[in-house]
C-alpha cells in the first residue's frame, strides 16, 4: 500500500481499509483485499456494489463450477468485515482476523 497522502478537491487524506467478504455457506474464496478510497465514497455502498458486480461476473464466468457449491444464485452473504488499518501491515491484520472465532 502506498503511504503517501492523496488529495481530492479541498481535502488531503489517507484512508486505508482491509475488506473481507464472506461467501454464502462460508465457502473458502480468497483472502481479503487492502484498498483505499476517497472520503466522498460511502464504504457500505461501495461494498454492496462490489458484491453485486463480482457476483454477476463470477456466476456468468464460472456458472457450472459454482452450481456444485451454491444451489441458489447467491454468492455473498450480507456480512462483511471492514477494518481501518491505521498503518498496520497486512500481516498484522491477517493475524488479527485469523484469531477471531467464526460466528454461529
Amino acid at each position: 500500500m502506498n503511504n503517501q497522502l492523496k488529495s481530492h478537491y479541498h481535502c488531503v487524506y489517507k484512508i486505508t481499509f482491509h475488506l473481507v467478504l464472506v461467501t454464502k455457506y462460508r465457502r473458502k474464496c480468497f483472502t481479503g483485499a487492502m484498498l483505499d478510497m476517497p472520503p466522498n465514497i460511502v464504504p457500505s455502498k461501495f461494498i454492496n456494489n462490489l458484491k453485486t458486480v463480482t457476483s454477476r461476473l463470477m456466476r456468468k464466468e464460472f456458472a457450472k463450477h459454482l452450481a456444485h457449491f451454491y444451489c441458489k444464485p447467491v454468492l455473498w452473504t450480507r456480512a462483511y468485515c471492514l477494518l481501518t488499518t491505521g498503518g498496520a501491515t497486512i500481516d498484522t491484520i491477517r493475524q488479527c482476523i485469523e484469531k477471531q472465532e467464526r460466528p454461529d
